[in-house]
């Protein structure tokens, strides 16, 4: 294992594992020190945890999905609507030329 490993956890945090007390520093927006719990600890990906920056586990509460299955979720569901495993195709939408303006006096 490298000093630091960091693993996505499917539809969870962001689980840290660090092999020696002061490999990595944790701070915050401001630059400011954070302690950390320990040398194995996740964080918040959810955005919902009390805890911040540290998951407290309310990411499976609410249903939480990692952007790959959200993304997954929301093209299935697309697809559905459009009628088909891939949709219709659909023609891009080109907008009309703007109608020249005209101004009178000082602008």
């Amino acid at each position: 294992m490298s000093p630091v490993n960091i693993t996505v956890r499917n539809n969870g945090p962001y689980r840290v594992e660090i092999e020696n007390e002061g490999d990595v520093s944790l701070v915050d927006h401001e630059g400011k020190a954070v302690a950390m719990p320990g040398l194995k600890f996740s964080l918040c990906r959810c955005g919902a945890s009390l805890k911040k920056p540290f998951c407290d586990g309310t990411h499976s509460k609410i249903g939480f999905k990692g952007a790959q299955e959200a993304a997954a979720q929301f093209d299935d569901q697309k697809s559905g609507e459009l009628g088909g495993a891939r949709g219709p195709a659909v023609e891009p939408v080109v907008p009309a030329p703007a109608p020249p303006v005209r101004t009178e006096g000082p602008v």
